[in-house]
């Protein structure tokens, strides 16, 4: 796995989210982690967005099991907002993955209401089924 771009989506080494780029796989691959504000997310989304080293299609997974809030009503369409908004970007699928019993239930609801309910995003339990998912698209 290669890392392009800095070492955080935030600037430090501790903040809730960060992206790597996996190139030989046209994956991006977002995690979080911690207490999370929408503010953060949306910093995060922002450099993903404006890093001008990944070019082209690419899948992105968001593993989201370590972030230990929820969003609230208002954030969850946000965030839908910012998922339609780097698919159209980078033109892959994009899968979420929760294990945390108590969030998954927002994170399938995410993913059913972005991009019109299309199949482009899905929500997963477990990371090698979501990863599965993915490379199906680019054999």
């Amino acid at each position: 796995m290669l890392r392009l771009s800095g070492l955080s989506c935030l600037g430090g080494d501790d903040m809730p989210f960060d992206y790597t780029v996996e190139p030989e796989n046209r994956l991006i691959l977002i995690t979080g982690s911690g207490y999370t504000s929408m503010e953060e997310r949306c910093d995060c989304v922002d450099r993903l967005m404006h890093d001008q080293l990944i070019e082209g299609t690419y899948n992105i997974l968001i593993d989201v099991s370590q972030v230990s809030n929820s969003p609230t009503s208002e954030e969850m369409h946000s965030i839908v907002s910012l998922i339609e908004k780097m698919n159209s970007k980078f033109g892959g699928r994009l899968a979420l993955v929760n294990t945390h019993v108590g969030h998954v239930t927002i994170t399938d609801l995410i993913a059913l209401s972005a991009c019109g309910g299309s199949d482009d995003v899905r929500a997963f339990m477990i990371e090698n089924e979501a990863r599965a998912w993915l490379r199906a698209t680019t054999n």
